[in-house]
């Protein structure tokens, strides 16, 4: 199932608020770079401990030097949960444009089909249905609220069913080799400076 990550569903409810009201939610985002940090739960499984539990045994297998190099490219269990995005002052910008923000939310979340409302100056709701387009079909429900122009929270739990290659799947990961599947998703994201640094904006496409 792909990530959803708060970036791309800010813009998302951003761009469906625009589309059928006059007003939006506020504030909006500030260009920069900002870190995500996500817990997961499958079934009632952490899913990242589970990744990182396979990681481990997978490991085990390796002589001292090479389990050590890839010990440090693998990263910590805070890696599997954080990651980092550059958003442009561009970007921030086209959360303005309703038409914009509408293609890039087919492109985020293609084969979900979502139904927002606004739940305050800064809150928004959304429930959908996906069709298993990223291999997920159910039902989703979750929120997204702007606490501040350097901070946002989404939580959303998917009740459905969840195909994928299970050659593809870690043996210890949670029911991701099919059948019912019960997600439970949170995510804080928070500004971290004007300058991105090193981490490139996301590429996207031109339609």
């Amino acid at each position: 199932m792909k990530r959803l990550h708060p970036l791309a569903l800010a813009c998302a409810v951003f761009a469906t608020t625009a589309a059928t009201a006059d007003d939006r939610i506020t504030p909006q985002p500030e260009p920069g770079l900002w870190r995500s940090e996500a817990t997961t739960l499958i079934n009632g499984q952490d899913a990242q401990a589970a990744v990182r539990k396979a990681q481990e045994e997978m490991l085990k297998n390796f002589p001292a030097e090479q389990r050590a190099e890839m010990e440090r490219a693998m990263g910590t269990q805070e890696d599997l949960r954080a990651t980092m995005d550059c958003i442009t002052a561009e970007e921030a910008a086209r959360m303005t444009d309703p038409e914009a923000l509408l293609a890039e939310a087919q492109r985020e979340m293609d084969g979900c089909d979502l139904n927002i409302e606004r739940a305050g100056e800064s809150r928004l709701t959304f429930e959908g249905t996906c069709s298993g387009g990223d291999g997920f079909a159910g039902d989703m429900v979750g929120e997204l609220e702007m606490i501040s122009s350097r901070e946002m929270r989404s939580k959303f739990t998917g009740k459905g069913n969840y195909e994928i290659d299970t050659a593809q799947v870690p043996p210890d990961s949670p029911a991701m080799g099919g059948g019912p599947l019960n997600i439970q998703h949170t995510e804080v994201t928070k500004w971290v400076s004007a300058d991105c640094g090193d981490v490139t904006p996301r590429v996207r496409s031109v339609e």
